[in-house]
């Protein structure tokens, strides 16, 4: 008769201790989202969570590098980042990452804003805008089909010309069609290589 007892007992207190955990797991989930729901609220700490969040301190640390070299090809290139607003390409000469660098590499290097080799690899990747140094660019407005390597599309006979969709692409390889600046009397579409690098 004892042992049925403790027995009983030990159900009992299996079942009281898995009741604790699952209440102790729903506050626990509950207080996370009390606290990530105050923090976006409120907005200085939300800009502090946020600058951890972006590429800033990487890419400063990678310009420090680059600017120890005597060439100012690889400073100046653009690369995609994050600084806070999202994805879009930078260089080391953007004052957002100048400013954070060390003075000996600030003002180093003059780099023109040669938007043309971003804009032809948002454009074959099938982009047609992106923000370069925090400016919106219309990227399909700066690029030729002779800047992408790319073959003008075709106009299918008697469909409409202001639609996309009535161009074709006749090359096997270059089969994927952009829209770029045209120049009379070609197309504003383009067929491009998705493979290959601009």
């Amino acid at each position: 008769m004892f042992t049925e007892k403790k027995r009983g007992m030990n159900k009992r207190a299996e079942s009281e201790s898995g009741g604790t955990m699952i209440a102790l797991l729903i506050l626990v989930v509950f207080l996370v989202l009390v606290v990530a729901g105050l923090m976006n609220f409120f907005g200085p700490f939300k800009g502090y969570i946020h600058s951890f969040t972006d590429d800033t301190t990487k890419i400063v640390n990678t310009c420090g590098i680059k600017a120890k070299y005597p060439t100012s090809a690889s400073f100046c290139k653009y690369e995609p980042a994050n600084l806070g607003a999202g994805t879009e390409y930078v260089n080391c000469a953007d004052e957002r990452i100048a400013n954070k660098s060390d003075a000996d590499t600030r003002g180093k290097y003059s780099c023109p804003k040669d938007y043309a080799s971003v804009c032809n690899t948002v454009v074959i990747s099938g982009g047609n805008e992106t923000t370069i140094d925090g400016e919106s660019v219309a990227c399909s407005e700066l690029v030729t089909c002779a800047n992408l390597n790319g073959r003008y599309a075709t106009l299918t006979p008697g469909a409409d010309a202001t639609k996309k969709s009535s161009y074709t692409c006749s090359d096997s390889t270059k089969n994927r069609l952009v829209a770029v600046s045209a120049v009379a009397p070609q197309t504003p579409y383009c067929c491009v290589d998705p493979n290959a690098a601009p």
